[in-house]
């Protein structure tokens, strides 16, 4: 994960690349801490892509391998997060003529705002993020519903530790949007404890 110190003012990006925009980002350190915490947000995730092994988010998020897989991977694990964090989708820019459709985690951490960006391995303050890309957020999801989505679609008792493939869903504000997915799940009382996300397919040729 891009360990990211103080923030200097943002300069334009307008004209970067996005690997220009992700390598500016990038260079812009945050409190370690926060690593940490998001270590332990996503401890309970395991993501299978395709039929490789399971591995956790932040180890796949950290090796470039979530590209392609930012809508699935940004509601698996916005389930850990607090009630009050929520996914954003909609567009980003990665060059001065193009739009990426991408979503993205933003969580609060000691009274301020992050986004926690899976799928470009990146992790910063959510002002800078959304200057950065110059975000146009169509849809924000909060942590809760899609929590209680999942629940109603795959957890009773008798679908415990079985894997339940949910097919793809045209509408933004879903869970299993743009997806196939498979939703492995340890919950008690309600409450989600661990969580297998399998997928089948990118999401987005371009997310």
């Amino acid at each position: 994960m891009k360990k990211t110190g103080k923030q200097e003012r943002i300069k334009s990006c307008k004209n970067f690349t996005k690997i220009e925009r992700i390598t500016y980002i990038a260079s812009k350190e945050i409190n370690l801490d926060i690593i940490d915490y998001l270590i332990k947000r996503t401890k309970n995730i395991q993501i299978q892509i395709l039929n490789k092994d399971k591995e956790k988010l932040i180890k796949l998020s950290k090796e470039g391998k979530l590209n392609n897989f930012s809508f699935q991977t940004t509601r698996a694990a916005i389930v850990f997060f607090n009630d009050d964090d929520y996914i954003e989708s909609g567009y980003i820019k990665i060059s001065k003529n193009n739009e990426l459709f991408h979503s993205w985690i933003c969580f609060w951490y000691d009274e301020e705002k992050y986004v926690f960006d899976p799928s470009l391995d990146v992790i910063n303050k959510k002002e800078f993020y959304q200057k950065v890309f110059e975000t146009q957020v169509l849809v924000k999801i909060p942590s809760y519903a899609v929590r209680n989505e999942i629940l109603k679609k795959v957890s009773t008792d008798e679908l415990q530790n079985e894997e339940i493939k949910i097919m793809t869903n045209e509408n933004l504000n879903s869970f299993i949007y743009q997806s196939e997915t498979g939703y492995k799940i340890e919950t008690d009382n309600g409450i989600i404890k661990k969580l297998i996300v399998h997928y089948y397919k990118n999401d987005n040729e371009n997310s």
